[in-house]
């Protein structure tokens, strides 16, 4: 007769999770990339001590959401939340792709045509490329520039060439400080870039390293030009 064996428990070891907060605005309010349309606010997550200095505005971040991880994109540092709020699991680039000024123009195009944040990100922003991040474009940044932004418009005479008249227009406004220059199509964007060598491209046509290294060397304030297609509108490009 076969003797009944006591039962033993199972255990399991559940990995600690960092309980201490950062001391100053330690609520990061998150866009998050769940994947669900109708869920498009934005979501409160806790800050670890450990996070306190990285975690800024416009910085990519990875977020526990309905049990999954998920992409997030911090877009302010709050003090307080009425939820019981998860961590910031972990911050996946320590380089900000966005500012307060971009956030705010992602949103109301996000809230005008009824689109869920993550959705115009994918245009405003290129997917991340870690190599491009550890490149020369990180060793060095554009000198602030304290001018006043301004709007022209420009009659031009008939018969004139175009091009030649925008790139006239141009060289006397890079005179002032940086300028953006957006464009309908990408033959239209090449075509200004061969009068200005040193302009910045920002073009979805272009491979994933390059548009990603393009659009870093234009936040990080290097680029006096860029030239770029319609989602060039979203690139937080300082002191325009």
């Amino acid at each position: 007769m076969a003797v009944a064996r006591p039962l033993r428990l199972k255990s399991e070891v559940f990995k600690r999770t960092e309980t201490e907060l950062a001391g100053s605005l330690p609520i990061a309010r998150i866009w998050v990339d769940s994947g669900i349309y109708h869920l498009d606010q934005p979501f409160d997550y806790a800050i670890p001590l450990s996070m306190d200095e990285r975690v800024g505005i416009g910085i990519r971040v990875e977020v526990s959401f309905n049990g999954k991880p998920c992409e997030g994109l911090v877009i302010d540092r709050v003090t307080e939340s009425s939820e019981k709020l998860k961590q910031i699991s972990k911050i996946l680039s320590d380089v900000p792709v966005a500012t307060r000024a971009s956030i705010s123009l992602i949103d109301s195009v996000a809230q005008r045509w009824a689109a869920h944040p993550y959705d115009i990100l994918r245009s405003a922003i290129p997917p991340r490329v870690a190599s491009v991040e550890r490149g020369e474009w990180s060793n060095t940044k554009g000198a602030p520039l304290r001018i006043s932004p301004s709007r022209a418009y420009i009659q031009l005479p008939a018969q004139q060439d175009a091009d030649k008249s925008i790139s006239e227009f141009l060289s006397k406004a890079m005179k002032s400080g940086k300028v953006l220059v957006v464009v309908p199509d990408s033959r239209s964007a090449l075509r200004l870039v061969e009068n200005f060598p040193n302009a910045v491209l920002l073009d979805s046509n272009l491979d994933r390293v390059q548009r990603y290294r393009n659009f870093l060397v234009a936040v990080s304030g290097q680029a006096d030009l860029v030239i770029g297609t319609r989602s060039a509108i979203f690139a937080p490009i300082e002191n325009l």
